[in-house]
């Protein structure tokens, strides 16, 4: 039986962001337990656990160098396929990467739109950087899949053809069907390098 893990992550205050992780595991994992005050173990739900009280700065002090300024919250998940990735998702990244101009697009997705006590799209983070006209958002409302959709675009000003560029990737798949070349597009749509493309395609695609 594989060794139980988790991926620790340290949440910046200003832009709700991850800015640091850490993979916790063996008795490093207990002790994040005790200190979280989850001595029984972290029950996720399918969500990740997060803590935004007093115990914060002692997991920081005990997980990191100390110097991590302007964490506002820990989250705590499961490890995914993804974490074994050479490179970082821009999940849970996105406006920091974007602002830092290392990230061109995001797209955000609410498929329940009548559930307002989910935040699918953080809009409140990302709408004050269009008003400033550093980035460009459109939204679109589409009846997929038996029930309305509603996708969120956010790209920087110069890069706001990506929107129409999506959505015509979007299209074109729907009527041929997803693929690996798809895939590709897509995360070249969102930032990703070659690389990183290269790679999520060998983990996604197994030959």
């Amino acid at each position: 039986m594989a060794e139980k893990k988790v991926v620790l992550e340290f949440v910046d205050k200003a832009t709700e962001c991850v800015m640091h992780d850490v993979v916790v595991e063996g008795e490093a994992l207990s002790d994040l337990e005790r200190l979280a005050g989850e001595e029984g173990g972290f029950e996720f739900g399918g969500m990740e656990f997060i803590l935004d009280d007093d115990r914060v700065l002692d997991i920081v002090r005990r997980f990191t160098s100390g110097n991590l300024s302007g964490v506002g919250a820990i989250s705590i998940r499961p490890c995914n396929p993804f974490d074994k990735l050479p490179y970082k998702t821009h999940t849970n990244r996105e406006l920091a990467l974007m602002l830092s101009g290392a990230k061109p697009f995001a797209v955000f997705f609410d498929d329940a739109p009548n559930r307002r006590e989910l935040e699918l799209v953080p809009e409140r983070l990302f709408d004050p950087h269009v008003d400033s006209g550093k980035f460009v958002k459109k939204e679109v409302f589409e009846f997929l899949h038996g029930h309305q959709v509603r996708t969120v675009f956010y790209a920087l000003k110069d890069e706001a053809w990506r929107i129409d560029a999506w959505r015509l990737l979007m299209k074109t798949a729907r009527k041929s069907g997803w693929s690996e070349g798809f895939e590709r597009m897509q995360g070249s749509l969102l930032g990703y390098e070659d690389w990183q493309n290269d790679a999520h395609i060998a983990l996604m695609y197994p030959k």
